[in-house]
C-alpha cells in the first residue's frame, strides 16, 4: 500500500450526501442496560 503524497486520510466527503442525511436525521438510541429487578446496569 503506498503511503499518500498529501496531508489527509485520503478520502473525499460527499457534502450533498451529508447534507442529506443531516435533514432526515437519526433515531439513535444509546441502550439502555437493566437487571431483572428494573434497576440500571453497568455497559
Amino acid at each position: 500500500m503506498a503511503l499518500p503524497a498529501g496531508p489527509g486520510l485520503g478520502i473525499e466527503v460527499d457534502a450533498k450526501a451529508v447534507g442529506r442525511a443531516a435533514e432526515v436525521g437519526h433515531r439513535w438510541r444509546n441502550p439502555a442496560r437493566r437487571r431483572d429487578d428494573g434497576s440500571p446496569a453497568e455497559w
